[in-house]
């Protein structure tokens, strides 16, 4: 059984403690260089990891104690910044060297899901759009949007997705805690 975590970064894998702690992005990316080497000779990548706390990453590495086979869609606004393989190489930064981002979920507009345009784009479509174009198999449990061959949890600060989808949703004043491992780990063995 395929299993996926939809990933969002902002709210998850930083906070407002972490990014208003008072310290400036570029004290963050010296600290950075500091603990973990220079990035790379991409400087943008570097820039972008001074915005990820190492404490939460760790947590989220967690979650592949008990569910090693799971893979990670981004869904975070940053895919439409850096291709999936660019946060695949922050992860990598950080430590996690086999970090099993697969891919990111597509950018849509009103009318990939409305016809007239009427419809707002809820970051649950875009998921949604995912599942249907990449796991060709899928045929959701319209109570639960799962489906006997694949798995998954969406890791999220906000509330924009489709009923029935299985959000585990955190703060953008605290990140990710160890509840909400516990969550998505609980959703993936259900």
């Amino acid at each position: 059984m395929m299993k996926i975590l939809f990933l969002d970064i902002d709210g998850v894998l930083n906070n407002a403690n972490f990014i208003q702690s008072g310290k400036s992005r570029s004290q963050r990316e010296i600290e950075n260089q500091s603990k973990y080497g220079r990035f790379s000779d991409d400087d943008s990548i570097g820039y972008y990891a001074a915005d990820i706390d190492p404490t939460s990453l760790d947590k989220l590495r967690t979650v592949w104690t008990y569910h090693p086979d799971t893979k990670i869609v981004i869904s975070s606004s940053w895919r439409q910044l850096m291709s999936h393989h660019q946060i695949k190489d922050i992860f990598c930064y950080f430590g996690w060297k086999d970090s099993p981002i697969i891919d990111k979920t597509p950018s849509l507009t009103r009318h990939d899901i409305d016809p007239t345009g009427q419809t707002q784009v809820l970051r649950g479509h875009e998921i949604k759009a995912w599942i249907e174009s990449s796991c060709q198999y899928f045929t959701a449990d319209k109570r639960t949007i799962q489906h006997p061959t694949y798995k998954y949890a969406i890791l999220d600060d906000d509330s924009d997705f489709l009923e029935g989808q299985p959000l585990v949703q955190t703060s953008w004043e605290t990140g990710l805690l160890d509840e909400h491992v516990t969550k998505v780990c609980q959703i993936l063995s259900n």
